[in-house]
């Protein structure tokens, strides 16, 4: 028992360390979706979360209060991240339609590079928490909205493809833009974040445009790789 004790201060203290640098918020967020990617949401407790930030439960429920709060929080940093906010504020700001579907498939890359983790967290916390059900349907919808406002500019310039209907259209970049074919080709199929944003973009515009279907995607391939060896 005094060992059990022992190894629980020492983590405690390595907690503590760590919160001091990273920020009590920014640790409990690692810490939560960490673990309800590797155990589940709903398996993840709060005192399962403390324990492995190295703070008091105490701390989580007066930073955060719930477990719900957590994953809302961990949902909106994961959008935040790196140069995503860059490319949103592009997006909003450019007029032209088809520099939007090459800002998306840009936003589509890095987002679920970065936080595949996070669209299966929310997944699997939809199914039993009915709040986060509706946050995910939010999601989906706002998804829908930014596609349709896609294929209106489209239409409205006269370069959607002939004898295609908008919802179509919208019907059909709104699967593509999802989060399921990018799992399939990048962590199922193995190719690189960098092939799926060359394919992504390559059949947006095939389909939406008649643009030719195959560009080689041998030079994403290759930039692929030397990413990942980097």
């Amino acid at each position: 028992m005094g060992a059990v004790k022992r190894d629980y201060r020492a983590q405690y203290r390595r907690g503590q360390a760590r919160v001091l640098i990273e920020g009590t918020r920014r640790v409990i967020l690692a810490s939560a979706r960490k673990l309800f990617g590797s155990r589940g949401y709903g398996a993840t407790t709060l005192e399962a979360i403390a324990r492995d930030a190295g703070v008091a439960v105490q701390t989580v429920y007066a930073n955060f209060g719930t477990k719900r709060a957590i994953l809302l929080e961990v949902l909106k940093a994961a959008e935040a991240e790196g140069e995503l906010l860059s490319i949103i504020g592009r997006f909003v700001a450019e007029k032209d339609p088809v520099r939007k579907l090459e800002l998306g498939a840009a936003f589509n890359r890095i987002f679920y590079h970065q936080s595949a983790d996070v669209y299966r967290i929310l997944r699997g916390a939809s199914a039993s928490d009915p709040v986060i059900a509706k946050v995910e349907h939010v999601a989906d919808k706002d998804l829908r909205d930014r596609c349709a406002g896609i294929v209106r500019a489209l239409a409205r310039s006269g370069t959607l493809r002939k004898g295609l209907t908008q919802k179509e259209a919208i019907d059909v970049l709104a699967m593509l833009a999802g989060p399921e074919i990018f799992r399939q080709l990048v962590t199922n199929f193995d190719w690189t974040p960098a092939e799926y944003e060359t394919w992504l973009l390559m059949t947006w515009k095939a389909f939406l445009l008649g643009a030719p279907l195959r560009p080689a995607l041998a030079p994403a391939r290759a930039a692929g790789r030397r990413r990942s060896s980097d």
